[in-house]
């Protein structure tokens, strides 16, 4: 079982990724 500091550190390395392709895809579908 996942320990919650893990899961957080995995939630917050992740976090900048996930941002940024939302970012990405919103430019696309506006251009």
């Amino acid at each position: 079982m996942i320990n919650l500091s893990s899961l957080l550190a995995i939630t917050l390395c992740l976090y900048p990724y996930a941002n940024m392709d939302f970012i990405i895809s919103d430019v696309i579908l506006q251009g």
